[in-house]
């Protein structure tokens, strides 16, 4: 089928979508070409049809065309990142696999799962797309019943990213849910202690709460290891800015005592606050203390650094504008060696003794007038 085709046929089917099996074939053979080609806004409208195509279940083309066609609709959605389309992708499929037996219903719920896994776990700054994403697939393997293990690493995941979002009272209506209440063990047990520590902002309970359950399997989980220090990096950071904030000068010991760590742990955190310009305040390794700059010399000292800032600035402008000039002069000198500007010199020469004559001129005719009023006057 050719481009125009597929257009013409993706363009009249707001109305009615096709049922031929063959047809979809068709389609979903020139959505391929556009792949392959790099066309994948073309592809994806043409899977996008395809996905929306009303079938049978004694309809084997149209099946078989669906399905490899929400496989690839997937697929693009993840390359091109768009993460909302992908989670719309999930909620609209599952009439579908009702047509389909459950074996094929669990390949492609998982296939579904991992694009989401993969693209949840890069969206930092996207933590609602992120949870609702997981939320799909936990709904999708907890409806199969027979993929528990996967429902509750899904459950998991779609926990740690309501936490993110700091919202106690979704989080609260989360864990109460019936679904959620189903799956026990040492993860929720553990999980239920993250969200009350993080909920709370306590480092001393996170920390119970891992040491508690960190030979658990599931905590050998990368994307949940990576994720919960993630979680305990952001929740010290926050704990020690609100203990530094009443100090101009304040112990790294004493801080350390507070937050039952080590020396060298609270030092370093500390100094990353300072490098990523979250606290203003130098670390005194002498004293080993933390001394915190107050605003206004904060500002102070911001305000210097652009003034210095701005002085160099000027100062590479004038050098600049001084080399342009020295070029100038030495294109001139070379320009007078070369004799370039002899005819302009005998020109000037020329307009200098023609002014110089004009005023002889002048001057002699102005003493012979005076000379003749003075003969004038004597008569």
């Amino acid at each position: 089928m050719t481009t125009a085709a597929v257009s013409s046929c993706i363009g009249g089917a707001s109305s009615a979508y096709l049922h031929n099996g063959a047809d979809l074939n068709s389609v979903l053979d020139s959505a391929e070409n556009f792949i392959v080609a790099g066309k994948r806004s073309e592809a994806q409208s043409a899977l996008e049809y395809i996905v929306a195509a009303e079938v049978t279940a004694d309809d084997a083309d149209g099946l078989r065309a669906k399905e490899r066609a929400i496989y690839r609709l997937a697929e693009v959605l993840s390359i091109e990142k768009q993460t909302d389309e992908l989670v719309t992708l999930l909620s609209t499929i599952r009439p579908f696999f009702v047509l389909l037996p459950k074996a094929k219903t669990t390949r492609m719920v998982r296939k579904m799962f991992d694009l989401i896994l993969r693209s949840g776990v890069s969206l930092d700054r996207q933590k609602q797309v992120c949870h609702d994403m997981i939320y799909e697939a936990f709904e999708g393997f907890h409806q199969l019943g027979d993929q528990a293990r996967q429902a509750r690493k899904a459950l998991q995941y779609m926990i740690l990213a309501k936490i993110a979002t700091n919202c106690p009272d979704e989080l609260t209506v989360l864990l109460g849910s019936k679904n959620v209440r189903e799956y026990k063990g040492h993860d929720m047990d553990a999980l239920r202690g993250v969200a009350e520590a993080y909920n709370t902002q306590d480092t001393h309970l996170f920390n119970n709460v891992l040491q508690k359950y960190n030979d658990a399997p599931f905590l050998q989980d990368e994307v949940l290891q990576r994720r919960l220090t993630e979680m305990y990096r952001s929740l010290l950071e926050g704990h020690l800015l609100k203990l530094l904030e009443p100090y101009s000068r304040v112990q790294i010991s004493y801080i350390a005592e507070l937050l039952k760590l080590d020396v060298e742990t609270v030092e370093s955190q500390v100094s990353q606050l300072i490098l990523d310009n979250k606290l203003a305040g130098i670390v005194d390794q002498q004293h080993q203390c933390v001394v915190v700059f107050d605003e206004q010399d904060a500002k102070r000292a911001a305000s210097k650094q652009e003034k210095a800032e701005g002085q160099t600035t000027t100062l590479y402008q004038d050098a600049l504008e001084a080399l342009e000039k020295y070029d100038q002069l030495v294109t001139a000198l070379f320009d007078k060696a070369a004799g370039k500007f002899d005819a302009l010199v005998e020109e000037n020469l020329a307009k200098r003794n023609a002014k110089q004559v004009d005023a002889k001129g002048k001057k002699n005719s102005g003493e012979k007038e005076k000379g003749k009023e003075a003969q004038g006057k004597k008569k």
